[in-house]
């Protein structure tokens, strides 16, 4: 677990200029609380890893083009639930009309059939407006719950130990590692002093 309490502007400042150390303390900060938010969501530790994998990818890519009214926090809050929208967009999307007329979460609604929204069914369109609320925390605690049964395959255990967190907050660092190779072009860590005069001769 991290120990470095730094302040987030000022971590968001060295970012801008290639810290990668900055950056890797951000993402120890941050990483559980969007897995954990994504995990809640999608109920599928698989996607949740990708949705935290995905953020901090975009957050090092786009770290050049940050505002001084740049929030970090807030930053990764909004694309956690944009990421989170479109993974749930794409389950809907891959339904048919029957598939979700079968569906607990279509039972307490009026369906127009002749609404569109982007060529999507009623169906698809009822179930579109209950997950945008869903997301953002809108839901009464019932809908939230027949959501998240809905979008079980099965049931997730969001408890980690102290050494699965910790593995897991590993394994998605050199992903994303790997993914913007940026420790290739900005080494993490400087050539000790002796190194650097023995290299002079």
């Amino acid at each position: 677990m991290s120990r470095n309490f730094t302040a987030d502007q000022i971590l968001t400042e060295r970012l801008i200029i290639n810290d990668t150390k900055a950056f890797e303390e951000l993402y120890r900060r941050y990483w559980y609380s969007l897995y954990f938010f994504g995990l809640r969501k999608l109920q599928s530790k698989e996607e949740s890893k990708h949705l935290v994998q995905n953020i901090f990818v975009d957050l090092w890519q786009q770290r050049h083009s940050f505002t001084a009214s740049f929030h970090l926090a807030q930053h990764l809050y909004e694309e956690g639930k944009r990421d989170v929208s479109n993974r749930l967009d794409q389950r809907i999307t891959s339904f048919n009309d029957s598939d979700l007329i079968e569906t607990d979460m279509l039972s307490e609604t009026n369906i127009e059939s002749t609404e569109q929204m982007h060529g999507a069914s009623g169906e698809q369109v009822t179930l579109q407006r209950k997950l945008v609320r869903y997301v953002n925390d809108h839901t009464l605690i019932a809908e939230g719950r027949r959501t998240q049964v809905w979008l079980s395959e099965t049931r997730i255990n969001t408890y980690l130990s102290s050494k699965e967190k910790d593995q897991l907050e590993e394994e998605m660092l050199e992903i994303i590692q790997g993914r913007t190779a940026y420790l290739l072009f900005y080494p993490k860590k400087e050539s000790p002093w002796w190194q650097k005069i023995a290299a002079m001769f």
